[in-house]
């Protein structure tokens, strides 16, 4: 990767060791968050979620009622309870509750019989 950096003046800095990585995205169910083998996958992927939203003590959560909710960080937006959505995020299953970090994720909200919701 090429950065170039502009100043007001015109000048610029150049840096070609900038690299960084992509990850695929792989959709999991709240249940599957608690097997062993998320300890490394949540280094490697991205992660997507479906299910109902609930909110408690000023923090969402997300459950699909296969196992424990997944609570959502770093959205600052406005979702209600029972919504139904995708979220997709960074993984952190080995917190006291399994945590889904949603800064540079998309959340998508659906109607009830499935269909994308316009926003």
């Amino acid at each position: 990767m090429n950065v170039v950096v502009c100043d007001i003046a015109g000048n610029q800095a150049f840096d070609t060791s900038a690299t960084y990585k992509t990850a695929r995205i792989l959709g999991i169910s709240c249940k599957s968050i608690n097997d062993p083998i998320m300890a490394e996958a949540c280094n490697n992927f991205l992660f997507r979620l479906f299910g109902r939203i609930s909110y408690s003590d000023g923090e969402y959560f997300i459950c699909d009622g296969s196992g424990p909710s997944v609570r959502l960080s770093g959205y600052s937006g406005q979702l209600n309870p029972d919504d139904l959505v995708s979220v997709r995020g960074v993984l952190y299953p080995n917190t006291t509750s399994p945590m889904l970090l949603l800064n540079f994720s998309l959340i998508t909200k659906y109607n009830p019989d499935g269909s994308e919701a316009t926003q």
